[in-house]
């Protein structure tokens, strides 16, 4: 997407305080530098603005409503204007919104950097490419159709390794019968998100968003969020036809299934263990998957008395963990990997050429909790081998 610039005025507020101020504005986006800016003004006051947080209602002059969240004030400035001095504010968003959440044919959501086999055949040119993958899904008692399609032709690894990034997948979501809101689009495809992420090893975000109505642009959106260019430990074959749609139906259905705090556990114990393989410098991955298994034990073991969890070590945690969920698991492995956690925790770690192995074996563990969780049973890879071994979960719970 191009550099997108308009003007308008609104009135920006911010929640902790209540100031209001009502301007002119100049808004410029750039989605895949995720540049997310709002230029505005208002006169000059003793009053000291908060940097955040700020949002913005207001119309653009076009007569398009416009709406930006999650806005933090970076730049102050001063002029001197034919009717007075003023200040000169720039502001940073987080999500930013034009047009009415009306009911619109389909909504289009554009994802960055994202590398993934497709499950269909279509005439491309001259030739026939495999670019297309439908599903058929439920959100509250609706069917919708949700379309992922390949924006690159065939897609290559290669294309995402520069110091650019380039929109590679979109995702429709239309309605089975009638038309949807772009806040029901959006509620479905932040699910996909999610499981797409556990899937791909890395955080899998839309950038930009599009609502039409007869073929005609009605809403757009923009959200400034993280984007893993480069997972460094993929958990389904998601370049596989059939694999990667497979999981995401059954991994999706199941979410439907999950309580809000669940969803929430569960988002945690996956950005946690990414989190520890997004840089293998030892001993941080021990540290950061030894607090992540001490947030979600403190979840999962909720049904023991606050006094019971405090009391318990990250061994005893751990060894909980497993048994509650029937992960196998080998007393020997959880002891030297506390080792390893207390040792980082303490300032006495000392590198061995095994570590990776210690940590891995662990981190697998909590991944067959997550599969479990989702009801998948098919094929994964699993890390607690070297080199990576692409198994099913149901015979790993089946035969260890």
């Amino acid at each position: 997407m191009e550099e997108f610039r308009v003007n308008g005025k609104g009135i920006f507020k911010n929640a902790m305080t209540g100031i209001s101020i009502e301007s002119d504005f100049e808004l410029i986006l750039y989605p895949l530098l995720k540049v997310f800016r709002i230029n505005a003004r208002c006169g000059i006051s003793q009053i000291e603005l908060p940097l955040y947080p700020w949002s913005m209602e207001g119309f653009l002059d076009t007569g398009e409503p416009v709406f930006a969240d999650k806005m933090a004030l970076t730049t102050q400035g001063e002029y001197f204007h034919k009717d007075g001095f003023y200040k000169s504010l720039g502001f940073e968003a987080v999500e930013v919104s034009i047009g009415k959440d009306c009911l619109v044919d389909v909504c289009r959501f554009w994802f960055p950097n994202l590398i993934i086999g497709f499950d269909e055949f279509t005439q491309v040119d001259k030739s026939v490419k495999r670019i297309l993958t439908n599903l058929e899904l439920v959100y509250d008692n609706q069917s919708y159709i949700v379309q992922f399609k390949s924006l690159k032709g065939l897609l290559n690894v290669d294309m995402v390794k520069g110091p650019t990034s380039t929109f590679t997948v979109e995702v429709s979501v239309r309605k089975k019968e009638g038309r949807c809101s772009p806040k029901t689009a959006r509620k479905i495809v932040e699910m996909l998100s999610f499981v797409l992420s556990i899937a791909y090893g890395g955080s899998v975000n839309w950038l930009y968003a599009e609502g039409e109505i007869q073929q005609t642009r009605v809403w757009l959106a923009w959200q400034d969020v993280p984007f893993s260019n480069k997972p460094t430990r993929q958990l389904i074959d998601v370049r596989m036809p059939y694999e990667l749609s497979s999981f995401v139906k059954i991994a999706y259905e199941s979410l439907l299934g999950f309580r809000q705090n669940e969803q929430s556990a569960l988002r945690r114990l996956i950005n946690g263990i990414h989190l520890s393989a997004e840089r293998l410098v030892f001993p941080i991955p021990f540290a950061v998957l030894g607090a992540v298994i001490e947030d979600y034990s403190n979840y999962i073991l909720s049904d023991v008395s606050t006094h019971d969890i405090a009391k318990k070590t990250l061994r005893t945690r751990i060894c909980a963990l497993f048994e509650h969920f029937e992960i196998p698991y080998k007393n020997d492995e959880v002891r030297v990997f506390v080792r390893k956690r207390n040792d980082a925790v303490h300032g006495t770690y000392r590198y061995e050429a095994r570590d990776y192995m210690i940590w891995t074996r662990i981190a697998s563990n909590l991944d067959l909790i997550v599969l479990k969780q989702l009801r998948y049973e098919g094929p994964f890879y699993d890390h607690s081998t070297s080199p990576v071994e692409k198994r099913s979960v149901k015979s790993v719970l089946r035969t260890s």
